[in-house]
């Protein structure tokens, strides 16, 4: 009988954990698939920082944490609409505007979080697949993960939003799933 590969989708509490241990014994995973932003590399600071910014700019005064309170978990063109509901005048293009102020400021360096890279490590000696499944670009992804090296280990593994409808979907994680 077969069976459907076990997903986990790993949370930076998780990263501190090298092993997965189910009622004392090590449990192998036949599918890892993580988030980018906030579980393999430290970006949400430095993408609420320009978004914070930018709507700052026009007309809705916010901090980062406080945009991130708000708009965690948004894609972009939600985003939008939201700060505009909250009163900011933010032309049709500012998603394009704000995506590359958010490129710029992830281009100036972002950390890879203590353990990502011996997680990853781990997985492939016990080769279980590992995926990523973003709502950012593919250039904002690999920004954030190339200069760690993640970006060149998983190509062809990261999934973005371009190419698959937004999360909570589940269609980055079906393809995934079904490449396994």
């Amino acid at each position: 009988a077969t069976t459907a590969p076990v997903v986990h989708v790993a949370r930076p509490a998780a990263l501190r954990h090298h092993a997965y241990h189910h009622i004392g014994s090590p449990m192998i995973p036949d599918l890892v698939v993580f988030d980018c932003d906030g579980v393999l590399v430290d970006t949400e600071g430095a993408i609420f920082e320009a978004i914070a910014a930018s709507l700052t700019r026009h007309g809705l005064p916010m901090d980062p944490v406080d945009g991130a309170h708000v708009f965690t978990g948004s894609t972009m063109p939600a985003l939008r609409d939201k700060a505009r509901d909250m009163g900011a005048s933010l032309s049709d293009t500012w998603v394009d505007e704000v995506t590359e102020d958010i490129h710029a400021r992830i281009a100036q360096g972002v950390e890879v979080f203590d353990g990502v890279l011996d997680l990853i490590d781990a997985l492939d000696a016990a080769d279980v697949p590992i995926y990523v499944a973003s709502n950012g670009t593919m250039k904002r992804i690999s920004l954030s993960l190339g200069p760690s090296g993640i970006w060149d280990r998983l190509a062809g593994r990261i999934l973005s939003c371009e190419t698959f409808t937004a999360k909570p979907d589940p269609a980055m994680i079906l393809h995934a799933i079904a490449h396994t």
